[in-house]
């Protein structure tokens, strides 16, 4: 796989995916948190370079998600559940937060405005993680 390769040659970069459920470049690979979660996994298993290898062995991951929570709405996931896979995983590199509508295209509307409910919730249930 072209990605692991490319991680295999500059070492010491985590590589944080963004989920992409409308995108027709990401939808056949990661559309959503369990997507993402199995490519994350693929890719590293990909990886030959032996610092990335003993990386691995020590517990560090290298693939992590970067899961944008207008993207997680339009791909019909629920918040919470969405993100505590990812961090149950180790995976969870970066959050990008806004609103979106169930489904539609991407909006970008501002955090809360829609799904504050399931906002509020998620962000309850990382912080623990983050904190």
């Amino acid at each position: 796989m072209g990605l692991a390769e490319a991680i295999d040659e500059v070492l010491g970069v985590p590589v944080a995916l963004e989920l992409k459920p409308y995108e027709l470049r990401g939808n056949t690979l990661y559309r959503n948190s369990t997507n993402g979660i199995f490519l994350a996994n693929y890719i590293e298993r990909g990886l030959r370079n032996p610092e990335n290898k003993r990386l691995l062995e020590q517990g560090y991951r290298i693939v992590g998600l970067n899961p944008e929570v207008g993207h997680v709405f339009m791909g019909y996931e629920e918040l919470s559940p969405a993100l505590a896979s990812i961090m149950r995983e180790g995976r969870l590199f970066h959050t990008h937060w806004n609103s979106q509508p169930l489904g539609s295209y991407d909006r970008d509307l501002d955090v809360g405005i829609l799904g504050w409910n399931e906002m509020i919730s998620a962000l309850f249930d990382a912080k623990d993680v983050w904190l």
